[in-house]
C-alpha cells in the first residue's frame, strides 16, 4: 500500500493494535484506581454520627421532658466510647434504672445488658482505671435493683477510693444494710474529697434526723441526741427516689 496513503485509511498493524489495547487498558486501570481512592479518602473523612457537646446536659434536659428511653440514648453510646470517664458511666447508670420497669408491650427492662457490660470490663480490662470505674458502676446498678448486699461487694472492689460518687452510693447501701454510723463515714469522707457535696450533705442530713428520737424518747440526754440502733430505715424506692433527685438536682446546679 502506498506510504502517502491518508492516515486514517491505513490499516493498522497488529503490533500497533496490541500496544494501544494494552494503553487503553493502563489508562481504564489508572482510572478506577483513583475513583477507589477517592472513596476511600472520603470514607475516611465522613463524620461520625455526632453526639452533642455535652451530653450529660442534653440527657438532664431529655429526663426533665419525661423522654428517660432518649436521655439514655445519648448517653450509653458517649459512655461506652469512654468507659474510664466516671461522670458519664455515672450517668448512664442512674438514666437507665429511672426507666420503668416494664415498657408499654410489657417487656421488662433490660438490666441484664448494663450490668453485663460493666461486669467484663470490671473483670478483663488492663485500665486499672477503666476497672474502678467499672466496678463502681457495677455497684450502683444493684443498688438501684436493690441487691444492696452485691452492690456493697462491687463497691469495695475499687481501688480508688477518692472516685467521685464512690462513698456517697457505698453511704447509701450501708445506711439501708441497717450500718448507720458506717453510712455516716461514708458521707462525711465524700463531703471531705469535695465530691458530690449535694448529695452526700442531703444524704447525710437525711440520715440524722432519721436517727434523732423524740423530744419523749427517754434516750434523749442533756440536749444531746444519742444514736438510735431501732431508727427507721428508709425503703427502697425513697432511697432510689432520693439519689435520683440527688444527681440531677446537683448537676444542675
Amino acid at each position: 500500500m502506498p506510504d502517502n496513503q491518508p492516515w486514517f485509511r491505513r490499516p493498522i498493524s497488529p503490533d500497533h493494535a496490541e500496544s494501544a489495547g494494552r494503553g487503553d487498558r493502563s489508562w481504564l486501570l489508572l482510572l478506577v484506581m483513583f475513583v477507589l481512592a477517592l472513596v476511600g479518602v472520603s470514607g475516611v473523612f465522613v463524620p461520625e454520627r455526632s453526639h452533642p457537646p455535652d451530653p450529660i446536659a442534653e440527657a438532664h434536659r431529655l429526663v426533665a421532658a419525661g423522654l428517660p428511653e432518649e436521655a439514655e440514648g445519648v448517653l450509653q453510646p458517649v459512655a461506652q466510647a469512654h468507659p474510664d470517664d466516671d461522670p458519664l458511666q455515672y450517668e448512664w447508670v442512674t438514666c437507665h434504672f429511672q426507666l420503668p420497669e416494664r415498657d408499654n408491650n410489657d417487656h421488662p427492662r433490660d438490666d441484664h445488658r448494663i450490668r453485663g457490660w460493666y461486669d467484663s470490663l470490671a473483670t478483663s480490662s488492663d485500665s486499672r482505671t477503666v476497672r474502678d470505674v467499672s466496678h463502681l458502676a457495677l455497684g450502683l446498678c444493684w443498688s438501684l435493683s436493690g441487691d444492696h448486699e452485691r452492690a456493697l461487694a462491687a463497691f469495695r472492689q475499687v481501688a480508688d477510693t477518692t472516685l467521685p460518687h464512690l462513698n456517697i452510693s457505698e453511704g447509701v447501701v450501708l445506711g439501708e444494710l441497717g450500718l448507720a454510723a458506717d453510712a455516716e463515714r461514708c458521707f462525711r469522707r465524700e463531703i471531705a474529697l469535695g465530691r458530690d457535696m449535694g448529695g452526700a450533705v442531703s444524704n447525710l442530713s437525711q440520715l440524722l434526723r432519721e436517727q434523732r428520737p423524740s423530744p419523749r424518747d427517754p434516750r434523749r440526754c442533756a440536749g444531746k441526741y444519742l444514736p438510735r440502733d431501732d431508727a427507721p430505715r428508709p425503703s427502697v424506692g425513697r432511697l432510689r427516689a432520693r439519689m435520683a433527685a440527688n444527681i440531677w438536682l446537683s448537676a444542675a446546679t
